[in-house]
């Protein structure tokens, strides 16, 4: 019978090619993973106020591949703040469109502030 400790280290000499790649469907490595958080119109169809204003925000930011991150941010927020949100965005971006300051990537902006909690505590009346 062979030690633990001659197991362990033949263990960690093994040469395994595939020690990386993983057998189970959320593999990141795969080509199918790329398109798991978009919005499959054959699989889902948005029915519900969150879900179509999820649809909203991502084709406005022209992101319909993280549609699922929309979806989290509208269920985080509400109907009522992800709305404001997103008119909140399109008016900061058509005020800043010809300043020096422009902002180049809306999306990135939108998630930001997001993050960082600008829209959540904000009161809407």
């Amino acid at each position: 019978m062979d030690s633990i400790k001659d197991i362990i280290v033949r263990r960690n000499n093994d040469n395994n090619v595939n020690r990386y790649i993983l057998n189970n469907d959320n593999n990141v490595n795969s080509s199918n993973g790329k398109k798991k958080y978009s919005l499959d119109k054959s699989k889902f169809t948005p029915n519900t106020e969150e879900s179509q204003l999820a649809e909203d925000l991502a084709n406005y930011f022209k992101d319909s591949e993280n549609y699922a991150f929309y979806y989290s941010v509208v269920n985080s927020l509400g109907v009522l703040r992800a709305k404001e949100a997103l008119k909140n965005i399109k008016d900061e971006i058509q005020q800043k469109e010809n300043t020096k300051y422009a902002i180049r990537n809306p999306k990135k902006y939108f998630t930001w502030k997001y993050k960082k909690g600008f829209y959540r505590w904000k009161n809407i009346h």
